[in-house]
């Protein structure tokens, strides 16, 4: 630990949290807020892809996640910031009681809620596509990463 803060110059400890699942919300700093979206994550915690269907929040978790998207995009407008932005948040249990985290990280920049959303995509993902996924970035021998979108279900008639 001392050669971390050494080497950092600080460092942030917060307790474990027991998460339940991951989420975010894209917008464009002062102006209007995307719905919120789930982040897939790894067995470790890792960035594996986006969700854009619901999130299952309670009524009152997305009110408390739509205020602070809302103040986030006042504050970076006020300090100048005119770009897209995205904030991850997450809901974890807390000695039994269900609890969201409205903020835990601000990118100042397109986010991969901002390009599953261009896509056009129901879901964006990194790994091993699923059946039906549409490789977007294929593996190469330097990188092995793979990028896949699963469409969004057709539109009911009417809507």
């Amino acid at each position: 630990i001392a050669r971390l803060i050494e080497r950092a110059g600080a460092v942030v400890i917060e307790p474990w949290l027991d998460r339940r699942f991951d989420l975010g919300v894209c917008g464009v700093a002062g102006g209007p807020l995307q719905p919120p979206h789930g982040l897939s994550t790894d067995a470790r915690g890792g960035f594996s892809g986006i969700d854009l269907g619901p999130p299952p929040l309670s009524p009152a978790e997305a009110a408390q996640l739509a205020e602070i998207a809302t103040r986030v995009s006042a504050a970076l407008a006020a300090a100048g910031y005119a770009g897209p932005f995205g904030i991850d948040a997450f809901v974890h249990e807390d000695a039994g009681v269900r609890r969201l985290h409205p903020l835990c990280e601000i990118n100042a920049r397109h986010t991969f809620g901002h390009v599953a959303r261009a896509l056009g995509a129901a879901r964006l993902g990194f790994g091993p596509p699923p059946p039906g996924a549409t490789v977007v970035v294929a593996p190469a021998p330097d990188d092995p990463v793979t990028a896949w979108t699963l469409p969004s279900p057709p539109a009911a008639p009417g809507a």
